[in-house]
């Protein structure tokens, strides 16, 4: 299944050509081109690079040495085809769901970088795709851990990728989640974790004194 974007007007898919240079390494550099309208609309940083006043505009070529070709490739495809192809969680295995969700996880972050709300809102509808399903689903897998990590270290507070993930644990999620190693995991979702939680715990008056006993050092 997919996940469509806005549509694009066809003439968008004409004009000048600019070409992607992904990765650092110069043997092992992934070259992609892409019509420079579809680019410039909507997507701030490759807006701003193609100004003609920087190198990247008078050549047409823009290096991304930090990025994976993967998600490049997936970008583009996004630009073209107003889609990002998902697969149901409920039809993999749980490391296969693990890795869509990373994939995913990286794919917003990139989004994050060169400020693209289209791109950015595509991604979440793709996750929430991947995690509930074109019908009533019995079973899902969501992410946890390691996409998590990527959507933490790649955006910053308050963004609704972050939100998303902290929504869906409070909500739906279990303590075998978090596994028995708290370095796992990024300290600023557990942080929010922790505010989330105690928000949305109602407020109940105990008095925790006729309680003490469950707090006394056996023995």
């Amino acid at each position: 299944m997919a996940v469509e974007a806005p549509t694009v007007t066809g003439s968008r898919f004409s004009g000048p050509l600019v070409t992607f240079k992904v990765g650092a390494q110069s043997d092992a550099i992934a070259t992609f081109t892409v019509h420079e309208n579809l680019i410039r609309d909507g997507h701030d940083f490759f807006h701003a690079a193609m100004d003609k006043r920087w190198k990247e505009g008078q050549r047409h070529e823009i290096e991304l040495p930090d990025d994976q070709p993967e998600v490049i490739g997936s970008f583009i495809e996004w630009l073209y085809t107003e889609k990002i192809a998902v697969t149901s969680t409920h039809l993999l295995q749980n490391e296969d769901s693990d890795k869509q969700y990373i994939r995913l996880a990286h794919l917003y972050v990139f989004g994050e970088k060169v400020q693209s709300v289209a791109f950015r809102n595509a991604v979440l509808s793709a996750i929430l795709m991947a995690r509930d399903g074109a019908g009533t689903i019995t079973s899902t897998y969501s992410p946890i851990t390691e996409a998590v990590r990527v959507i933490y270290s790649g955006t910053v507070a308050g963004s609704p990728a972050r939100k998303l993930m902290v929504h869906i644990h409070v909500e739906t999620g279990h303590s075998d989640w978090f596994g028995k190693d708290a370095t796992l995991h990024c300290p600023e979702f557990l942080f929010d974790i922790a505010i989330a939680l105690m928000d949305k715990r109602p407020r109940i008056a105990l008095r925790l004194y006729d309680t003490r006993e469950e707090w006394f050092i056996q023995g």
